[in-house]
């Protein structure tokens, strides 16, 4: 995202920079300094643009194991801009309590979803919600957000 957004900076200063240098016009601007400073306005906005779009560029990732306790598996996922770890790895037959921790204000982290599971919880920042399942058979489950931005997996095995 971060070479992203740099890419739409660098180029609309570099279409400023030709304007300039061109003495060209850009929504009427007659001299090439106001060009000049239309062109910063844009990167200005495009920069504002693509930061809020931040939340929709899930961050994130990596792998757990739970860890057994008293025949029940537990593992925490913490969501701040996406699930860490995103992928869990449980026993098939075996209880297990999925912890997760919001820690976001924002973004989509304040609903999970288990697809497959008919399972969905309200999360709330600052507070830790348990879900508790246990897998009947092997094969992947995934769990996401209300609107799918934030994606991940319990792998049962």
């Amino acid at each position: 995202m971060k070479k992203f957004k740099t890419g739409i900076a660098v180029t609309v200063l570099a279409l400023g920079a030709g304007l300039a240098a061109g003495a060209t016009t850009l929504n009427g601007t007659a001299t090439a300094s106001a060009a000049v400073q239309q062109c910063a306005a844009l990167a200005r906005t495009a920069g504002a643009a693509m930061m809020s779009m931040s939340c929709c560029a899930p961050k994130g990732g990596g792998t757990a194991e739970t860890k057994p306790d008293k025949n029940v598996q537990r593992a925490t996922v913490v969501i701040d801009g996406g699930y860490t770890p995103a992928t869990v790895k449980v026993k098939v037959g075996q209880p297990v309590e999925l912890t997760f921790e919001r820690r976001e204000k924002g973004g989509c982290g304040s609903e999970v979803r288990f697809a497959g599971l008919d399972i969905s919880r309200t999360l709330k920042t600052g507070e830790k919600t348990v879900v508790k399942f246990t897998p009947q058979k092997a094969g992947n489950y995934s769990f996401s957000c209300a609107m799918g931005m934030y994606q991940g997996q319990i792998v049962a095995q």
